[in-house]
């Protein structure tokens, strides 16, 4: 079953099992840096400009302009908020 992060007309499809191995406590940037390894994830992540994550990490606000340079970084960010944002709704 698929599920799907959507925000400011960004589509991001995860699996609801590559979301179950994903812990709902404690550290999981591990887990976040491998999601975004499988080809499903990382064909999305690359289809998006940095100035698509940073519009929407802005939104966000938790990060500073010089930390949102990082097109690797944005990727993981956005990733660990979609999949946060979707465990919540399941």
């Amino acid at each position: 079953m698929k599920t799907y992060f959507n925000y400011d007309n960004v589509v991001i499809n995860i699996m609801k099992k590559q979301l179950n191995i994903i812990p709902d406590h404690g550290p999981s940037d591990i887990y976040i840096e491998n999601l975004a390894k499988e080809p499903n994830i990382k064909r999305q992540l690359t289809k998006l400009t940095n100035d698509q994550y940073v519009k929407i990490l802005e939104d966000y606000g938790a990060w500073k302009n010089i930390e949102l340079e990082d097109y690797e970084e944005n990727k993981l960010r956005l990733l660990w908020i979609a999949v946060f944002d979707l465990k919540e709704q399941l």
